[in-house]
């Protein structure tokens, strides 16, 4: 593949290439390399045929999805048929590596203001729609939280700097990391660096969307639970024919305001999770780009309230927005 797209021999490319994959997944692998230019890199290389036969699966599971719809109003709620769209949308889109390298520009773009935070370099000159170079981050998971105190790190500004990126991604940019789980949001631990890989999967919002979701955030904060109720209803869609909007608010207050007063604020995940469940109880859902949204926020607090437990959207978001 890198003789095909690259045209040349992995050593007629670069300096040194390790044949046996740092990595390995379903769709690519990547290796260890170095350029001439003395540069460590890693090159993503995807596997032969894995187009058609991701376009093959897809098109099962979406024929899946249709028939299970039909079949379940639970399945219609949550809108299986939306999310396996989208989810088909964004896999085939990773199949286009240049996807990814303009995801990862596009990102180091709006990230250069940031203290702390790195989205590893693109080398477009050695790279395709199937060979994606980019720069080497040697770094561990930010859910590693021995090795970052091993480091002489401060748990707290790495924690800050990670959210304040997600913050910034999600609710300014509207551009965001879709999938920033610990094993893609790495520690650099010589340096405190966030590093953002893996950027093949990204989603949008709208700046609606953008002030909608920063509504819901100060509601929390102040503790407005009838305000986060009709943000909530807001930003989502019916999927019966009458919606019971009485109904909602009055279950929305009871259910969160118990919620709140028990657990405290119980942090994002946790009350837009009831949310959530309260929303699709009565006839409503949010659109699969929101969910994408709204589960990458909640992916952001959880790997940074683990390091900085008094932190976290509700407790500094707002703050973060401002600045």
């Amino acid at each position: 593949i890198l003789e095909e797209e690259l045209g040349g021999a992995p050593d007629e490319l670069f300096a040194t290439f390790e044949i046996q994959p740092l990595a390995a997944a379903s769709t690519a692998q990547v290796h260890r390399a170095k350029l001439f230019s003395g540069e460590q890199v890693v090159v993503k290389v995807q596997r032969p045929g894995i187009r058609t036969q991701m376009k093959a699966d897809m098109g099962i599971m979406q024929r899946a999805a249709s028939v299970a719809a039909r079949r379940s109003e639970d399945l219609r709620a949550i809108d299986l048929q939306g999310m396996i769209e989208q989810f088909s949308t964004s896999v085939l889109a990773e199949l286009d590596l240049l996807g990814e390298a303009y995801n990862a520009m596009r990102l180091t773009e709006n990230m250069a203001g940031l203290e702390g935070v790195h989205i590893p370099r693109i080398y477009l000159e050695l790279s395709t729609s199937r060979v994606l170079t980019m720069e080497f981050i040697k770094g561990v998971k930010i859910s590693d939280i021995e090795a970052i105190e091993a480091a002489g790190l401060e748990r707290e500004v790495v924690a800050r700097n990670a959210l304040r990126a997600v913050v910034k991604q999600l609710l300014i940019d509207g551009f965001f990391h879709a999938d920033p789980h610990p094993g893609n949001v790495l520690v650099n631990l010589q340096t405190g660096e966030i590093n953002f890989i893996d950027c093949g999967m990204v989603g949008q919002l709208d700046l609606t969307q953008r002030v909608n979701l920063i509504q819901l955030i100060l509601a929390m904060q102040q503790g407005d639970v009838a305000g986060m109720g009709q943000i909530l209803r807001n930003l989502s869609v019916p999927f019966v024919v009458k919606v019971d909007e009485k109904g909602y608010k009055r279950d929305f207050e009871r259910v969160i305001r118990r919620q709140m007063y028990i657990g405290g604020s119980g942090g994002f995940g946790q009350v837009v999770n009831e949310g959530l469940d309260l929303l699709r109880s009565h006839g409503l859902r949010l659109d699969p780009n929101l969910t994408m949204a709204i589960k990458a926020l909640m992916q952001g607090e959880a790997f940074a309230t683990l390091l900085y437990p008094a932190g976290g959207i509700v407790g500094e978001g707002a703050e973060m927005v401002q600045e």
